[in-house]
């Protein structure tokens, strides 16, 4: 029954951020749907390209309530592993729209989360996003430290990719403060 559940709130979740316009949902994630991946208003050449438009903003509300409703259903089927990955989720969101607060929350709760189960690599990921944040404010400080936690528990299970990624932001957290 849950797992129906999911499927029924994931497809309406998909119709609420697509206007209605029909799906296919053989090929679609939800991830597809989020602004980042559309382009339904073209910006202006002086409009800063990481600028969410009107339409962008409208649909991180709406992903913001699915996930908020996606949330309290998780927890309240104890499922703590799709539990973290919402938190990680809604700390994304939250941080495109500007709430700082709510970004940094979402994040702790996500590493919370994560570390009940386990999860070192979902912890790392989201100790890198947490640094990018903290970076994305100015605060460089305790954006250096969250990339090194998070570089950390990278060296525990070496994935390159991810290892770069990190050392990047890190590099370019360092650089921004010069």
């Amino acid at each position: 029954m849950g797992f129906l559940w999911q499927v029924m709130f994931f497809r309406l979740a998909l119709l609420a951020l697509t206007d209605g316009q029909p799906i296919d949902f053989k090929e679609t994630t939800f991830d597809d749907y989020l602004p980042e991946k559309q382009h339904h208003e073209q910006r202006s050449p002086v409009q800063d390209a990481t600028e969410p438009t009107v339409s962008d903003y409208a649909q991180l509300t709406v992903a913001l309530s699915v996930f908020q409703e996606l949330l309290r259903f998780h927890q309240t089927a104890g499922n703590v592993a799709e539990a973290a990955t919402v938190w990680f989720r809604l700390g994304d969101i939250y941080q495109q729209i500007d709430q700082f607060s709510h970004a940094l929350s979402s994040y702790q709760q996500a590493i919370a989360h994560y570390q009940i189960i386990g999860d070192v690599m979902g912890e790392a990921n989201t100790l890198s996003h947490l640094g990018k944040a903290y970076e994305n404010q100015g605060w460089f400080g305790c954006a250096l430290e969250h990339y090194e936690q998070a570089l950390a528990k990278l060296r525990q299970n070496p994935d390159y990719l991810d290892n770069a990624t990190t050392l990047s932001h890190l590099a370019n957290c360092i650089e921004d403060m010069f």
